[in-house]
């Protein structure tokens, strides 16, 4: 009667993965790693074993991206249409145009990016665009950062700005203070950023952008 190893060698030279010998004689899988790692014939099993095995995960991985993207793109549209029927409606918001031309001109255009950016150093301008956003969307959803220049305090210039423009100090994050080699720009109060980080919003905010330059047009 053959032993473990010549049954071993055998079930391998037929093709058996080491889970299914081991499930059969009871080997452990670390003595037949030591008995045919090394082997040419049974690196030649081992990649034939693995080969389906990666097409199979190459191909799963391949129709899982499919239906992601068609997830995607069917919420996308999704977004886009409640926009369009939202834009009738919201026309007649006085805050709205002047919000979405703000946004052309000073927010974040980039349809890759889920957050909505507004960046000002304008004190109407800002508050303006609050305002629009404040019964647009949640205010624990928006959140504001100052960008100041050296020597400008940070507690005084949120109070500031929250007093100026109605945005609560605690929707403020913590400012960055960035270099500044404009001399005219030492009497500045610095630059205020909003952010809301929705895909939904920014999706909206952009097929708006669209219906309006369509509009002016």
């Amino acid at each position: 009667m053959r032993n473990d190893r010549e049954k071993a060698v055998a079930l391998r030279q037929q093709g058996k993965s080491y889970a299914e010998i081991t499930k059969k004689l009871g080997i452990p899988k670390a003595t037949l790693s030591g008995w045919f790692r090394d082997q040419p014939w049974s690196i030649l099993v081992r990649d034939s074993l693995s080969t389906p095995s990666r097409v199979g995960a190459a191909q799963k991985i391949k129709k899982m991206a499919a239906v992601n993207r068609q997830r995607w793109q069917a919420w996308r549209q999704s977004a886009q249409t409640q926009a369009e029927e939202e834009f009738t409606i919201l026309q007649k918001n006085p805050l709205f145009l002047p919000a979405i031309i703000l946004y052309w001109s000073q927010g974040d255009l980039s349809p890759e990016s889920s957050v909505v950016r507004f960046s000002s150093n304008d004190f109407d301008m800002t508050k303006l665009f609050f305002s629009f956003l404040s019964k647009t969307v949640k205010a624990d959803k928006i959140s504001c950062r100052l960008y100041l220049y050296p020597g400008l305090a940070e507690t005084v210039h949120k109070n500031l700005w929250s007093k100026a423009t109605g945005i609560p100090s605690p929707l403020f994050r913590k400012s960055v203070v960035v270099s500044n080699k404009a001399r005219t720009k030492q009497k500045s109060f610095g630059i205020c950023t909003i952010y809301v980080h929705s895909r939904q919003l920014k999706e909206k905010m952009l097929k708006w952008l669209e219906l309006t330059k369509a509009e002016l047009a």
